[in-house]
């Protein structure tokens, strides 16, 4: 059998050592990492899932053998652990050709499921979100000044530059050329 791989939430480090020491007597593990919040924990179990969520850790100092520990057994997700995968696939190869079929085959799964649970998890389509990655790292492009327009438009996934800048106005409002201007540069 497995050894469970285990989440401790302990704020700063704060009682992470006595929790290790209580659980290499008590159970057969695997891997132990410590988060600082409940969200940082989520997160985790999320993209990398784990087995085992303890929280809350107090220890006693009326009596030093008494330890409460929370635990909680953690089911992995289902349609979170397709959208969170499909999220990651698209921050990774968002200046690829992207497209619902390339999505769905990653996923295995539909693409008319995948596109409903992601609008429902997400609450926009993957076309926004996509097109929401591109522009995010266009915008980090065009801080740097020696890029041209052009290049960055293919660096994130566009092969026409207009267009490029159509979307681009479309989220920030401006053209980039008028973002730059905007930024002095």
């Amino acid at each position: 059998m497995k050894s469970p791989e285990i989440i401790v939430v302990s704020k700063e480090g704060k009682n992470y050592e006595k929790v290790v020491h209580y659980l290499d007597k008590k159970e057969s593990i695997g891997s132990i990492r410590r988060v600082d919040t409940i969200g940082e924990a989520l997160e985790v179990i999320y993209l990398e899932g784990a087995d085992l969520l303890i929280a809350d850790v107090a220890f006693h100092k009326e009596k030093k053998t008494q330890t409460r520990l929370r635990k909680k057994f953690v089911k992995k997700p289902g349609v979170n652990e397709d959208v969170v995968k499909i999220k990651k696939y698209i921050r990774e190869h968002y200046m690829d050709s992207l497209s619902l079929k390339i999505l769905s085959e990653e996923a295995g799964i539909c693409s008319g499921h995948l596109s409903r649970i992601f609008r429902k998890k997400e609450g926009v389509s993957i076309g926004t979100y996509i097109e929401r990655c591109r522009m995010e790292k266009a915008r980090e492009l065009l801080l740097d000044e020696k890029m041209r327009v052009q290049d960055i438009s293919r660096k994130v996934g566009y092969k026409n530059v207009s267009y490029f800048s159509k979307c681009f106005k479309k989220i920030y409002g401006f053209s980039p050329s008028e973002f730059r201007l905007d930024r002095g540069m």
